[in-house]
């Protein structure tokens, strides 16, 4: 075993669950279980005693559940943690969701042995995620702190406390950095429009019609401050790549639904493409934006040499292809270089693109590549971008072109 393997915390009730996650966890020698704890209370503590790198989390236990327990360690001592559901059904992505918003980083399917190619698979997914996360950044949630514990807990000097250094939005950095580096350059910032006023006035015939979006780890928390600042009224189609587990992505689309005001949902082959509407990519399937006339149609395709599925590429240069310079792209927080080609590319049709700031990045890595390719027109942190939309939406098209 190395020097300093990544200590690990499972929080589960069931015994037997413990175990196989232990050991589905300590194939790889990097990684090294610490201890495991029954229920949300104890995992507080232990938290708070061990500081461990990774938290692995139920959702289900008695006593304090794993939602209350997110919020109480992402309040006081912030921790990466991946959610390890038992299903995906309904209620259980609901519940992770709200972990995600919480400050969790990822949720995964619990490993089962219902046979051994998908036992290997999860193992091998759990594995992988776990050392990912292990290294990622985390912050303060400071909602957490407006709840009482469930059992007092003494605060010690390891415990951050609120001050002046608190980024905007109650979020303050914890851990080091994950090799990205904040580009040495700043990217071509074109004009736009200033910030737009509360009750935003669109123009019939307004510039941009396709907003196109990527982003992965991260993503969920990212996507609902980028969405909640959009309108009901907002004047363009907003197609998204996120990359999540298999069998998450309705409850992704259900939770954004109720959260934001525009209406959210699953991509389907063929549908047309609504004005003020969201459209997700379905699990394992690309999401396409096809013309037809003036009409834009969705196209779902599991073909394609991409190493992920869906991809953000594969959506992006559709984009650039069908829409051109009347669409935007924003790739947010993320592992990786997927979309930033693709941006590329729609920058190069004329469409207006968008990174997501290191500062605001739970990842940089997506962003990071876009912008060091010079895709990016434009470097925000995630609260601004959805302003920026709004922003964008309030051009007009040019009266030589309607």
């Amino acid at each position: 075993m190395p020097a300093n393997p990544i200590r690990v915390l499972v929080v589960e009730d069931s015994p037997l669950m413990s175990e196989m996650i232990t050991r589905a966890l300590e194939t790889d020698p990097e990684l090294k279980v610490i201890a495991v704890a029954r229920e949300g209370a104890e995992a507080i503590e232990m938290v708070q005693r061990l500081k461990p790198d990774l938290v692995t989390m139920d959702i289900n236990m008695p006593n304090v559940d794993g939602y209350a327990a997110v919020e109480q360690i992402m309040a006081y001592n912030p921790t990466p943690i991946l959610v390890i559901t038992a299903s995906t059904a309904r209620s259980d992505v609901n519940v992770s969701m709200k972990m995600l918003a919480a400050g969790a980083l990822d949720v995964v399917e619990k490993p089962s042995r219902m046979d051994e190619e998908s036992w290997a698979k999860k193992q091998a997914e759990l594995v992988s995620r776990a050392k990912l996360l292990a290294q990622v950044r985390v912050v303060t949630h400071l909602r957490g702190r407006r709840k009482l514990l469930p059992t007092p807990l003494p605060l010690t000097s390891g415990v951050m406390g609120v001050d002046p250094a608190l980024r905007p939005g109650g979020s303050k950095l914890r851990r080091g950095n994950t090799g990205a580096l904040r580009p040495q350059a700043d990217p071509l910032i074109r004009p736009v429009a200033s910030l737009p006023p509360i009750q935003p006035s669109f123009p019939l015939n307004p510039l941009y019609r396709m907003v196109a979006i990527a982003s992965s780890t991260g993503g969920p928390q990212a996507l609902l401050s980028v969405l909640r600042d959009i309108p009901a009224n907002f004047p363009a189609t907003i197609l998204i790549v996120q990359h999540i587990a298999s069998g998450f992505t309705v409850g992704l689309a259900e939770w954004l639904d109720r959260e934001c005001k525009l209406p959210v949902r699953v991509a389907r082959e063929g549908q047309q493409a609504t004005s003020g509407a969201v459209y997700l990519a379905p699990d394992d399937l690309h999401l396409l934006c096809t013309r037809n006339g003036g009409n834009y149609i969705l196209k779902t395709d599991a073909s394609g040499g991409e190493t992920m599925r869906p991809a953000a590429d594969v959506l992006f240069r559709s984009v650039a292809d069908s829409c051109g310079p009347r669409a935007v792209g924003v790739v947010l927080t993320g592992m990786g270089r997927d979309g930033a080609e693709g941006l590329k590319q729609m920058l190069a049709a004329g469409a207006y693109t968008i990174a997501q700031d290191e500062a605001s990045s739970i990842i940089f890595g997506m962003p990071k590549a876009a912008v060091s390719i010079g895709a990016a027109s434009e470097v925000l942190p995630v609260d601004s971008i959805g302003q920026r939309l709004v922003g964008l939406l309030t051009l007009s098209l040019p009266r030589e072109l309607q």
